[in-house]
């Protein structure tokens, strides 16, 4: 009995010290590492770094620019293909040191943007980025030699304009198909998906390795997003693509891709996603080490999480960044070359009936180096972020009020005139494992970079108060509790009708709001912003303008005429008498004589009148006397009715400072 007790003790031990070894196995396993998450970060202030690639030194939409690690200090450094050829601008992770690094693959080289693709990616798995250019005879690289670039070298004679492949057909970009490190090419041609594998100094022979995705298959380089991601976690990048229908996969084999499948009924063309609304970005949300799909959607950002074959169905993320919210694409200039003389052009095709000002690209990157992405946009009055974690992203926030829409020229600038112009890209420039801001501005580059820290505090003013009013206008002051504004803006608004804003410099504690009803109750709010945002308001004070005073009842001013300037124009050619009787004292009075200033048909002319005066205070009957009309018999008489050639018994009254009358005898 006793051996029977022991053997099953001993039994049952094994199997508990067996599942204990397990369970440590378990713990000790292999794990993708992930820095708690942080819920802190904010920006610096913008800070130029060079003055180059910018459209001041003639970069434009035939100069493409780039973000890459061209020396392996883990600082993203700046390519720029421009006339003479390829500069590079090494990070010094307080600014980019520039210069020519290679007189290949610019403009002056024959290199265009409408017939060929640059790209930056390490090829040969020294850690350095290096070119390869998708010219006319196929493929040309240049590996990086850490301060610049090798020689230009022709490897593939496939891939290129002569081989058939168009930029606006078919797509070529790098990628890690077979997880050795080292990138290699992937093009969406016309009958399909085509690899050339990377051999170290160049690539292999270009293969036909799926028979989808391509231009044959229906898909367009304006409708069908193609990409690549690792959606398995193997380390290899697989296909996908945003079809019609939804979003299709093929995962990588090492060697190639296998069988295209259909992963979700989702953000594709028949769900009413589109390449110029809707962005749909890859990246690794919860830290599975698989890359999901990031959609920004008409109004919210959606998720689909991969599954390691295809991806879940979207969940909503969060409120924002979308096409309702005024978020732009933006679109493409226009393109032209006159014949003769030999001339290329691009220019805008807006006008502001038909473009917006301004785009908002939008990105997934981790800003404060926890380890999970976060989303950042340029939206038009500030960049606006949403940190991440294991479940998605929080939410949305307004960081930094600088290169965005609202600050002016040139983020202001129609839609396709912004993305090729001055670029707006993300990078980590100095090395500190956080993503940074990059913009291409008119004459300089400047870089905002991340912070792991909450942005510095920005208090509200206080101790708002009325100070004085009139009729128009109400006073008011407040205390100033901030050291860091820009600005204070004041809002004030009367019952029932929506809040008016205005704004006063930094530093300043009154103001007068003026242009107001009077008798109406006003009320005011203060609060300050600055380059990262806006501080609380301060409360409320209301103040009432002054009522409109009786008005004194203007005194109505007496007529009168300071005399009188007769014109004799009787074409009788008569001398007149001019008399006028003082109502006053009923006197009469021949005040002048006129004679006639009919000329040959013609009268005033130039002749001057008799001006007659008329005494301040008295009024006057008037009477033209004409001793020669018919019955007068030649008396010079104003009380003859037959004498009198024009009379008015209205009298008019004398005033020193009165009008002078103009009377005309006929």
């Amino acid at each position: 009995m006793w051996i029977l007790q022991l053997r099953r003790y001993t039994h049952l031990n094994w199997l508990l010290m067996g599942l204990l070894l397990l369970g440590l196995v378990w713990l000790c396993r292999s794990q993708r590492t992930v820095t708690a998450q942080s819920q802190a970060q904010s920006f610096f202030a913008p800070e130029t770094w060079a003055y180059e690639f910018t459209h001041a030194q003639g970069y434009g939409p035939e100069h493409p620019r780039l973000l890459a690690d061209v020396n392996g200090d883990h600082r993203q450094d700046v390519i720029g293909f421009g006339n003479d050829g390829l500069r590079i601008g090494i990070s010094t992770g307080t600014g980019f040191s520039t210069y020519l690094a290679l007189g290949e693959f610019g403009y002056n080289q024959g290199w265009r943007v409408l017939k060929h693709v640059r790209a930056a990616g390490d090829i040969n798995g020294d850690g350095r980025e290096d070119i390869v250019g998708f010219g006319d005879a196929g493929v040309y690289r240049a590996l990086s030699t850490g301060t610049g670039f090798g020689a230009m070298t022709h490897v593939v004679a496939e891939f290129g304009y002569d081989q058939g492949w168009r930029v606006d057909k078919h797509i070529r970009l790098l990628a890690d198909v077979n997880g050795d490190g080292k990138k290699d090419i992937v093009g969406f041609g016309d009958a399909g998906v085509y690899l050339a594998l990377s051999t170290g100094t160049g690539f292999g022979a270009m293969t036909h390795v799926v028979a989808e995705f391509g231009y044959d298959q229906g898909w367009r380089t304006d409708k069908h997003l193609r990409t690549t991601a690792d959606v398995n976690g193997d380390g290899r990048q697989d296909i996908v693509g945003f079809g019609d229908a939804g979003v299709y996969v093929a995962l990588s084999t090492g060697t190639g891709f296998g069988a295209m499948t259909y992963a979700v009924a989702e953000f594709g063309y028949d769900q009413g996603w589109r390449l110029e609304k809707h962005p749909r970005l890859m990246a690794d949300i919860n830290n599975d080490g698989r890359q999901d799909i990031v959609g920004f959607g008409d109004d919210d950002v959606y998720i689909g999480r991969a599954t390691g074959s295809g991806f879940t169905y979207p969940e909503f993320a969060i409120h924002g960044f979308g096409y309702n919210q005024g978020w732009r694409v933006g679109k493409e200039p226009i393109f032209e070359l006159d014949p003769w003389p030999f001339n290329e052009q691009w220019h805008t095709g807006c006008t502001p009936s038909t473009c917006k000002d301004g785009v908002h690209p939008r990105f997934v990157a981790d800003l404060n180096g926890d380890g999970y992405q976060d989303i950042v946009g340029f939206g038009d009055t500030s960049v606006s972020r949403a940190l991440g974690g294991p479940n998605g992203f929080g939410a949305v926030s307004d960081n930094l009020h600088a290169l965005v829409v609202n600050q002016g020229y040139p983020w202001n600038a129609y839609e396709d005139v912004v993305p090729r112009w001055f670029p707006r890209l993300v990078g980590d420039v100095n090395g500190d494992g956080k993503q940074d801001l990059v913009a291409f501005d008119s004459s300089e580059i400047k870089v905002v970079r991340s912070s792991d820290l909450p942005p510095a505090p920005l208090l509200a003013p206080g101790n708002l108060r009325i100070t004085g009013n009139t009729t128009t206008s109400i006073s008011i002051a407040w205390d100033d509790n901030s050291n860091n504004e820009r600005i204070f803006i004041i809002k004030y608004y009367k019952n029932g009708v929506n809040p008016q804003y205005t704004s006063r410099s930094a530093n300043t504690t009154q103001a007068v709001i003026s242009s107001l009803s009077s008798d109406t109750q006003y009320c005011f709010a203060v609060y300050a912003e600055n380059l990262f945002g806006f501080s609380a308001e301060s409360l409320t004070k209301c103040g009432r303008t002054s009522p409109q005073p009786t008005p004194t009842p203007t005194p109505t001013p007496t007529p009168g005429y300071s005399g009188v300037n007769v014109f004799n124009c009787n074409s009788d050619e008569h001398t007149v008498y001019i008399w006028t009787r003082d109502v006053t004292n009923s006197s009469w009075e021949q005040r002048d004589e006129a004679p006639s200033l009919w000329n040959n048909g013609s009268c005033p002319g130039t002749m001057m009148p008799v001006n007659v005066p008329l005494q301040d205070g008295h009024s006057f009957w008037w009477v033209v006397v004409d001793p020669e009309m018919f019955g007068c018999g030649g008396q010079n008489d104003p009380t003859n009715p037959w004498c009198r050639r024009q009379y008015y018994t209205q009298p008019l009254p004398g005033k020193a400072n009165g009008m002078t009358l103009r009377l005309l005898v006929n």
